[in-house]
């Protein structure tokens, strides 16, 4: 499964200041960190166009934002002291109808996790989860002078890294399983 094959990723900007021009500048960088780990990773490139066409960064009003934040189970606010949202690390794959299928939380995910939730995702299923309890009732409070800005930037990296890895390993192991024993 490829972005713009068979999945699309939707980037809501919480913050209703961010205007389209930063929000492309954004996904353009997401996606050359996409395109060089799919290039370490040794797999095929796919097609930039593809990727550019299937990953979307949506900006707005913010009651806009709050609405469809609402809509989808997506807590969050705003810390005027740090200037920053603060909000649980999570994304959600929505059904082909539209429905949340399962909320994935986490910057780590096990093997297989994305690509089942995409899958399930995909057929219509929905489950629930358990995890937002757990993750909601926790905020770290990070000690003054540390650039948080900077910490979110290297973790969104990281989790473009992940994505591609979790992803990345499974296409091998597909590929790898339907070759003939020798």
């Amino acid at each position: 499964r490829t972005l713009g094959s068979t999945f699309r990723v939707v980037t809501v900007v919480l913050d209703a200041k961010e205007t389209p021009a930063r929000a492309r500048e954004t996904k353009l960088k997401y996606l050359d960190q996409l395109a060089s780990a799919r290039k370490a990773l040794e797999l095929p490139a796919g097609d930039p166009a593809d990727a550019d066409d299937a990953w979307t960064f949506l900006v707005g009003q913010d009651r806009d934002i709050k609405s469809l934040a609402e809509t989808v189970g997506f807590g969050y606010v705003y810390h005027p002291g740090r200037k920053e949202y603060l909000h649980p690390a999570v994304f959600m794959m929505i059904t082909p109808s539209g429905r949340v299928a399962q909320y994935v939380y986490g910057v780590h995910f096990e093997p297989g996790t994305v690509e089942g939730a995409i899958a399930s995702a995909a057929m219509d299923v929905t489950s629930e989860s358990t995890q937002n309890f757990i993750l909601s009732c926790y905020h770290y409070e990070a000690p003054e002078g540390l650039n948080a800005f900077l910490i979110m930037k290297i973790a969104g990296i990281g989790f473009a890294v992940l994505l591609v890895l979790v992803l990345g390993g499974l296409h091998l192991r597909s590929r790898l399983s339907r070759r003939p024993a020798v």
